[in-house]
């Protein structure tokens, strides 16, 4: 994560809902929860081992989806890939890159009125 992008805000938490492929257990839960929290960024997991997915929170500034989904996979956790999931957490993706987007982007000016003649 660019350092850099930080020009206005100490933090940006956002909630996201994951399923996830082998997580059958309570200590399946307490390893992708531990997992999860070893990741810098996160705030809070409540995973939820009987449905088969996690709520994350984690700030937006510090890390990403993509951070989260690699931390899983190399665990032996992945999300699941049948469509819906799929779909859901392209959609996730698609958000948060046009959360920063719009977090990062200047702000317009309002202090002068629109010129709509020439002078």
């Amino acid at each position: 994560m660019d350092p850099t992008l930080n020009l206005r805000h100490d933090s940006h938490p956002v909630t996201h809902t994951l399923e996830l492929a082998g997580m059958i257990s309570p200590e399946s839960g307490k390893q992708v929860a531990a997992l999860l929290r070893a990741v810098d960024g996160v705030l809070e997991v409540a995973p939820e081992w009987d449905k088969g997915r996690v709520a994350v929170t984690y700030d937006l500034w510090r890390t990403h989806i993509e951070d989260l989904e690699k931390a899983l996979e190399a665990a032996g956790y992945p999300p699941e890939d049948d469509f819906w999931p799929r779909l859901k957490l392209d959609w996730i993706h698609f958000t948060e890159h046009n959360e920063l987007d719009n977090l990062t982007a200047t702000p317009r000016r309002f202090d002068h009125p629109p010129q709509f003649f020439d002078p």
